[in-house]
């Protein structure tokens, strides 16, 4: 069975020591010369989903310019929603939040 969780960290560099600490992220590939990074979960245990910044209040436009009247605000933190099946590693668990109104979640769950 599978459960979904959400994690905030406090930002995406944290998010990927903390993932590094637990070998869930680390170098993938080299393309061009240039290591490239990822995420990766176990084989077969689930999903992750880095959601990174999440917006608190939309900008505002002005309708006939369309220049921006007032910024986007965003919800402090750096999110990632991670659905597995194996137990939740021990370095994520300071990380878990309830979020009442999810900006997303995975396919077939909800809060």
């Amino acid at each position: 069975m599978y459960t979904q969780y959400f994690l905030k960290f406090e930002s995406q560099a944290q998010a990927h020591e903390v993932f590094g600490g637990i070998e869930w992220y680390g170098q993938v590939a080299v393309a061009d010369g240039e290591p490239r990074y990822d995420y990766t979960l176990p084989a077969h245990s689930g999903a992750l989903d880095e959601v990174g910044l999440v917006v608190d209040v939309p900008a505002t436009y002005d309708e006939v310019t369309f220049e921006e009247l007032t910024p986007t605000t965003y919800v402090d933190g750096w999110h990632i929603n991670i659905v597995i099946k194996i137990p939740l590693p021990d370095a994520l668990a300071p990380h878990l939040v309830s979020p009442t109104s999810p900006q997303r979640v995975f396919a077939g769950f909800s809060v």
